[in-house]
């Protein structure tokens, strides 16, 4: 089963301002990065019950950059 990921406003944010952060630093830096954050999003889709850490909240690093990925698992009926 595929589960959607919905990213916050506030965490989008702060994706772009780490982007931003490693762009200035390295091009290639922050192209790393931005991988980083797919994969996670498709590890996300895939097994959204990794790591958990506190009740329904969980949290998955961000490989090679230090980055917490904070999620919580909500039940959407449609």
């Amino acid at each position: 089963m595929v589960f959607k990921v919905i990213v916050s406003k506030r965490a989008q944010q702060e994706i772009e301002n780490a982007i931003a952060y490693y762009s200035e630093i390295n091009k290639s830096l922050a192209q790393k990065f931005y991988n980083s954050v797919e994969a996670n999003y498709k590890k996300l889709e895939t097994n959204p019950y990794f790591q958990n850490r506190y009740k329904e909240f969980r949290a998955i690093p961000l490989r090679n950059f230090h980055f917490l990925f904070s999620i919580m698992l909500m039940k959407i009926n449609i």
